[in-house]
């Protein structure tokens, strides 16, 4: 889902680097039936165009979690991303903290 919002015209992302790994995953079970592995068989592109396993999707705003704001039960990422949203102009991109 970042690789999608990200190359959205306005969409700015809050956070960490994604893991970098594909949703598409399958089990394949081994014909001695003693083991099952799990694998992904496709692949994300980036907005850069380069493929996102192993190196994820970078945010527009690193965003690292208050531990204070975690235990108030708070998520540090909504509440920089509503800041930015409160107060930045619609044609400005966001930076970094």
């Amino acid at each position: 889902m970042a690789p999608d919002l990200f190359g959205r015209r306005g969409a700015c992302l809050f956070g960490s680097t994604t893991a970098g790994g594909s949703r598409a995953k399958r089990d394949w079970t081994l014909p001695s039936g003693v083991a099952t592995v799990l694998c992904s068989v496709r692949s994300r592109w980036g907005v850069d165009g380069q493929l996102i396993e192993f190196r994820g999707v970078q945010p527009h705003v690193e965003v690292e979690v208050v531990p204070e704001d975690l235990q108030r039960g708070l998520n540090t990422e909504i509440l920089k991303a509503e800041q930015y949203l409160r107060t930045a102009p619609a044609d400005k991109e966001p930076t970094s903290r």
